[in-house]
């Protein structure tokens, strides 16, 4: 095969030349990567003599962490990682073999590295025959076939393992000054894989129409949101806050004719949304009309039932906004709607009888421990008398 530097090349500024054949550059590409790996055992066989030879104290430094910061420039987290693998390789000589020949590159030594602390004696009797076995396989399948030897060698090492891979689970989702919702966290293997099939049975290339534009990640977004709209529309979700959760947005009815009338369209959680935007939610949703103040049937169902029903529950969340004693900051979901006179007194299920109450200062409104603030009482005092 003729050489690289033998054929013609494309100069760049950076001072690199490359060969003006794509297949030459495939095959330069191979023999740099192959250079690195090489590299990479290298430096583990100097990390190697240094720890043996305990020379960093002989040129000034108090550990060999020490010396490869100074010296490398590289963190004391990957310093602390070549020294551990460098001690494991010291143990694994058919792998430290392998890796000096170039069969095998750093990330895939670490997996052996990994799975021989699981059972060092198994992984010794058992050395040779797992690297013949797994060199040559790609890096997906390599991992696979470290993480089923390393179960089949400690099998209560692996339940631990998979203990502390879900223990690390989190989700984070918080609403932004720009009104848009941040999601960060991970999952474990159960989790994750539910979610992406989930997301594949939605994204699913074959699915989408041809002239779709969005992103991938624009997809993956829609899909998610398929994914909780359709729950909260199954009807599946537990009571909270007095009715099944629902995706609630308080606007005007002027506004959603377009005509600015200074009030907007808020939700709970994040912000305003455009009336163009909540048009369009409307065409698919249940509507629940609440009046705030005068006459309103819909806010008054006398003593029929001491049961809240969704439209009173909604205008006593957007009224209160929270527990009604002072200081309490518990949201409307986490209250419990209380009736100011009580139903079995001949309280009436109405909007001026009720408040909300978090579920503590509501065992002890109860209780008599402590009383509802002056407005509640005033405002349930001016309530006509009944039959």
């Amino acid at each position: 095969m003729t050489a690289i530097a033998d054929r013609p090349t494309v100069d760049l500024e950076e001072g690199f030349s490359f060969p003006l054949w794509s297949g030459d550059l495939a095959d330069g590409l191979v023999e740099a990567h192959d250079r690195v790996v090489r590299a990479e055992a290298e430096r583990l066989a100097w990390v190697t003599e240094l720890i043996a030879t305990e020379a960093c104290a002989d040129v000034g430094y108090l550990s060999p962490i020490a010396l490869l910061v100074d010296r490398l420039g590289i963190s004391v987290g990957t310093a602390r990682r070549l020294i551990s693998l460098a001690r494991s390789l010291s143990e694994m000589p058919v792998v430290r073999a392998a890796f000096d020949r170039g069969e095998l590159d750093e990330p895939r030594v670490q997996l052996l590295a990994a799975a021989r602390q699981a059972n060092p004696d198994l992984f010794k009797e058992a050395e040779q025959v797992l690297v013949d076995s797994f060199t040559g396989l790609s890096m997906k399948d390599f991992a696979t076939a470290v993480d089923l030897w390393r179960q089949n060698a400690d099998l209560e090492a692996a339940e631990a393992d998979a203990r502390h891979l879900r223990d690390r689970r989190y989700l984070n989702v918080s609403p932004t000054l720009g009104n848009l919702v941040r999601i960060d966290g991970q999952l474990d293997p159960e989790a994750g894989q539910t979610l992406l099939t989930a997301l594949r049975s939605i994204t699913d290339p074959q699915q989408l129409d041809p002239t779709d534009t969005r992103t991938p990640g624009q997809r993956r977004a829609d899909a998610l949101t398929q994914l909780c709209t359709d729950h909260l529309a199954s009807g599946k979700s537990p009571i909270s806050g007095g009715f099944r959760p629902q995706v609630t947005v308080t606007a005007s009815y002027q506004t959603l004719l377009g005509l600015l009338d200074g009030t907007g369209c808020e939700t709970e959680d994040c912000g305003l949304l455009s009336p163009e935007t909540v048009r369009k939610m409307l065409c698919d949703a249940t509507v629940i009309p609440v009046v705030l103040g005068g006459e309103s049937l819909p806010l008054d169902i006398g003593r029929s039932s001491r049961t809240i029903p969704p439209q009173i529950r909604i205008a006593l969340n957007l009224r209160d906004k929270g527990c009604a004693i002072p200081g309490c900051q518990s949201r409307p979901r986490y209250c419990d709607a209380h009736h100011i006179i009580h139903w079995l007194h001949g309280g009436p299920t109405c909007l001026e009888n009720l408040c909300l109450l978090c579920a503590r200062h509501h065992t002890m409104v109860h209780d008599g421990t402590i009383t509802l603030p002056d407005w509640a009482l005033e405002m349930a005092d001016r309530l006509p008398a009944r039959a």
